[in-house]
């Protein structure tokens, strides 16, 4: 079985990336030609630089991967490292699309991998996370539908056919905007808070603005705005699925259920921030704990 690529595929960081330098790379072109100042050089290198990693030199080393899947487990050899996987350890199939219609699919999760993903699962494997032996990114692969369903045959689930015919049940998630958009909150937070304890040094009216937005910050953490659906369905008592519309994770036995909430054990251990939902919702996969529709 081959791993088929989408080599143009552009991602959110690749927009906000291009975004960030149009202006400098406009104003590069043009400081160029009238040799005025240096700044706008320095932002047009970053600029090439990046997009010749993302997709010149990330095509590249694609092509020198090797997967090799055997009977009861998948050998991967990157540009710097191998990594064996066992099927019996593959507890959960995270897939997800990207925006211009490829996929990743990730052999359980681990955030670190997740991402610098490229980094991570081409070059060399430099996660932090408990959990990194045992898993893996396919990035941006074309040929979804052929992979999953040879990963789902491996590890126990039935055939799409069968999985179709199941009858899904409404689970939800109710989240906050800090949860929701958690990297940029806490990026306007630190900011602000920057500013404000170096313009406020000795004042204290505008220490007392200080704690307000901090006192606020705790708000929107607590009290939960929001409410997303999601169906899950259940092929034994040991095997679900749970899926949005974009993305959804099949889960062998790392679960923990109850008559009103269903628990994704994610097994990453090393930080306190992984038992919410944040968490997962900024690592762009699916949530942690979710909660039932009372009948």
């Amino acid at each position: 079985m081959k791993i088929k690529y989408s080599k143009f595929e552009i991602n959110m960081w690749d927009i906000f990336f291009l975004i960030l330098f149009l202006g400098h790379l406009l104003g590069g072109i043009d400081i160029l030609l009238n040799e005025k100042e240096k700044a706008g050089i320095f932002f047009l290198a970053i600029g090439i630089s990046y997009f010749i990693y993302r997709f010149l030199l990330v095509m590249i080393i694609k092509s020198k991967m090797k997967f090799d899947f055997s009977d009861y487990k998948v050998k991967i050899k990157g540009l710097f490292f191998e990594k064996i996987i066992e099927y019996s350890d593959i507890k959960k199939l995270i897939v997800r699309k990207n925006m211009l219609g490829s996929y990743d699919i990730l052999l359980n999760f681990d955030s670190s991998i997740n991402i610098y993903k490229y980094f991570c699962n081409l070059i060399i494997d430099v996660s932090i996370e408990s959990n990194h032996k045992k898993s893996y990114i396919f990035c941006d692969i074309k040929n979804k539908d052929e992979i999953l369903e040879y990963l789902l045959e491996k590890i126990g689930y039935p055939k799409k056919e069968i999985r179709e015919k199941v009858n899904g049940e409404k689970l939800y998630v109710k989240y906050s905007i800090f949860e929701r958009f958690h990297m940029l909150c806490c990026s306007i937070f630190s900011i602000v808070s920057i500013f404000s304890v170096g313009v406020a040094w000795g004042d204290l009216e505008l220490m007392i603005e200080l704690f307000v937005i901090i006192i606020l910050l705790l708000v929107m953490t607590m009290i939960k705005f929001f409410r997303k659906d999601y169906i899950m369905k259940r092929y034994s008592n040991y095997s679900i699925s749970i899926f949005e519309k974009k993305k959804g994770i099949y889960i062998m036995d790392d679960f923990f259920e109850t008559d009103k909430k269903v628990i994704v054990n994610y097994e990453n251990t090393n930080f306190n921030s992984v038992k919410f939902n944040f968490y997962y919702f900024q690592n762009n996969v699916m949530p942690k704990n979710y909660k039932k529709y009372d009948n």
